[in-house]
């Protein structure tokens, strides 16, 4: 007689489920260049379920074997949505942590664990988050912010439009914390700046007032300001008063703005690579702070409606990159 316990239907369920989570973690492992015991191994923390998030981690496993001819990094992707646990002992055996994107990083601050991380593809409100809640001590860490810096945008809003000098900004919650680095900025490259300070319910009042008042509008990433529910309503406004916009997304442009400078997802997985490889040969991460690789897009039917210059995006982005910053 067999008198061997009985697993419950519930039991073998969960261990079917953690080896298959387990199989999963271990079919991601993707070596780029040589392995062996002692490679330079990298856990890529993300939505595995989101596009971008995907497409910014096949970006850094192409960038890393361009850059090393025979040996650079383990590279094993690990899903964020996987449980805590799980999650922690997916990255166990890793010298480097990178996550993808907001939720990736929230999830991996809070973990308890001492490996160096850095925080990719989130905007610097989620950074600044994460540094008051989360990061804990023991741990080095560092930021690729996916948003841009207010000189390049202000550069980008020189070029496409060269006879303006009112530059207008709607500020939220969000955005008005760099208030001071706009102005700055602002009136590096000789600009007059007008500023409508807008919460959700009163966006259109401040916005009929700034479009009578300035040559432009320069959009700046603010969830309670551009959304969208906003967006469009933003657009149409500024359009109809022949205010163009510059803006912060490609998103923004296909919608209506006459410019936007931002990073799309190979250029975030480029960057990160360039970051990966910087910390295997010396040690160190680097600063957090805004990338250096960037893409512009333009609408050339708003340019042409606005009688703006006519750019093509590969025109200005060539344009931009011999400025500074």
């Amino acid at each position: 007689m067999d008198r061997r316990p009985k697993r419950s239907p519930a039991s073998l369920t969960y261990r079917i489920v953690r080896l298959a989570v387990a199989m999963l973690i271990a079919a991601l492992s993707v070596t780029v260049g040589a392995g062996g015991d002692d490679a330079f191994r990298v856990a890529l923390v993300g939505s595995t379920e989101d596009q971008r998030t995907v497409t910014v981690m096949s970006a850094v496993e192409a960038a890393l074997a361009d850059a090393c001819a025979t040996h650079c990094a383990v590279v094993t992707r690990v899903d964020a949505t996987l449980a805590t646990s799980d999650l922690e002992r997916a990255v166990a055996a890793v010298d480097l942590v990178v996550t993808i994107g907001s939720h990736a990083g929230q999830v991996m601050a809070q973990a308890a664990r001492k490996t160096p991380t850095l925080y990719a593809f989130l905007p610097r409100v989620a950074w600044d988050e994460l540094q008051t809640c989360c990061l804990p001590p023991t741990r080095p860490f560092s930021a690729l912010l996916i948003d841009q810096p207010l000189q390049r945008q202000i550069a980008l809003t020189r070029l496409v439009v060269p006879q303006a000098t009112r530059l207008g900004v709607l500020l939220g919650e969000v955005s008005s914390e760099r208030r001071d680095e706009l102005e700055d900025a602002a009136r590096a490259r000789g600009y007059r700046l007008t500023v409508e300070q807008a919460s959700a319910d009163d966006i259109g009042a401040g916005l009929r007032r700034l479009v009578q008042d300035v040559d432009v509008l320069l959009a700046l990433p603010d969830p309670a300001i551009y959304n969208r529910s906003t967006a469009y309503s933003i657009l149409l406004t500024t359009y109809s008063a022949r205010v163009p916009v510059i803006g912060f997304s490609e998103a923004m442009v296909k919608a209506g703005a006459a410019a936007a400078v931002h990073a799309t997802p190979k250029d975030v997985g480029r960057e990160v690579a360039q970051r990966i490889d910087t910390f295997r040969r010396t040690g160190q991460l680097q600063p957090a702070g805004y990338g250096d690789l960037f893409s512009v897009s333009v609408n050339r039917e708003v340019l042409r409606s606005l009688q703006l210059p006519d750019f093509s995006d590969d025109d200005l982005l060539r344009s931009m990159e011999r400025m500074a910053p």
